[in-house]
Formats: structure tokens, C-alpha cells, sequence
């Protein structure tokens, strides 16, 4: 932890987007803004401690020059994109009402359709470990009947796939309740 950069490995699901959030505006109230995330990763670069908010934009859009000019134009700095999200952040000081828009610009102004868009976004992601799962159990047929599998290698492959089905089950069953939380959150408020 140099003042020449910061690496923090923290784990959110799409669920915890509003944590994210929140965590990532108080590294930078501490002088850490946020330089780029690779999987779980966040590296911070040293700033000056200052009230800025961060925003996650979900869904299949790119960032091609009319969208990333349609944020700048509200105020929001682009970071990146990862895996279905662009990243942004603007500084505290510019929410409130602007004299340009007459209101206060905002990435999200409906909270369910945000939770909406993240939940089609973790059905997606669900996909390729469908077709993963479906895959492995035709592995596990074929090559159990042809008696590969049998002895201590047969069982480690075995058990390895049972702790990932089951770790893949909590993690969804996890999120689904964390969006059951937000829809619940978002429909008290509205």
C-alpha cells in the first residue's frame, strides 16, 4: 500500500451493486479513486480526499462516443467497462438541480428498472454455466460407463464438480434473494 497505487481484492455480486457503490465513494473520501478492476481487483490511485459518487451502468450497451457523451454531458467521468457494466463517477458537488437541465442528473432515475436490467444480466451469465453443467454431466456419463473414471482420480474429478454446482447454487439462490430485498427496498420507497 504505496502512495503510488493501492490493490484491493473485495467480493460483490450483482446484488451488492448499491454496496459497491457506496464502498467505492468512501475509498475515495479516504484519497483512493478508483483507477480499474480486473475480476474481483480494484486498483486505487491516490487523490485528494473529496465527496464523489460512483455509479454502475448495467446492460447490453456499449460505449461508443454517443454514449459515453450523453454521461459527460450529465457530469459522470467514464472509468471502464467490466463484464456488462461501465463504471462511472462524478464529483459530489455537481449533484443537486443543474442550471442546464433543470433537474438533477442522474444515471438511474428508476431504481426497479435498474434492478430489472441486473436480473436479466445475471440470467444471462447463467447461461454458459448451464451449458458447462450439461456438458460435465455428459463427460461424467460418458466416461463413467467406459470405467475411466474409476479409482481416486474418478472421485476427485467427481467431487470437484459437486463443490462447484453447489457453490454456483448458493451464489445464485444468494443473489435472488438480495434482489428480492432491493425490489422489496425500491417498491417502499416509490
Amino acid at each position: 500500500m504505496s502512495r503510488q497505487g493501492k490493490m484491493v481484492f473485495r467480493w460483490f455480486l450483482l446484488d451488492d451493486y448499491e454496496q459497491e457503490e457506496a464502498w467505492l465513494a468512501q475509498m475515495h473520501r479516504s484519497g483512493w479513486k478508483l483507477d480499474r478492476i480486473r475480476w474481483h481487483i480494484y486498483w486505487f490511485k491516490p487523490c485528494r480526499p473529496e465527496e464523489w459518487e460512483y455509479r454502475m451502468d448495467f446492460g447490453e450497451r456499449w460505449t461508443g462516443e454517443d454514449y459515453l457523451s450523453e454521461y459527460k454531458d450529465y457530469g459522470w467521468e467514464y472509468i471502464q467497462d467490466l463484464n456488462s457494466f461501465s463504471y462511472f463517477r462524478r464529483p459530489k458537488w455537481r449533484t443537486g438541480k443543474s442550471a442546464k437541465f433543470g433537474f438533477e442528473p442522474e444515471i438511474f432515475t428508476d431504481d426497479v428498472q435498474r434492478l430489472k436490467t441486473a436480473e436479466k444480466v445475471m440470467r444471462w451469465r447463467l447461461v454458459p454455466l448451464l451449458i458447462l453443467l450439461l456438458l460435465s454431466i455428459a463427460v461424467l456419463i460418458r466416461e463413467g460407463a467406459s470405467g475411466a473414471l474409476s479409482g481416486l482420480a474418478g472421485l476427485v474429478f467427481v467431487l470437484i464438480w459437486v463443490v462447484i454446482i453447489i457453490w454456483g447454487s448458493i451464489e445464485y439462490l444468494r443473489c435472488r434473494i438480495g434482489f428480492a430485498r432491493l425490489k422489496k427496498k425500491y417498491e417502499t420507497q416509490g
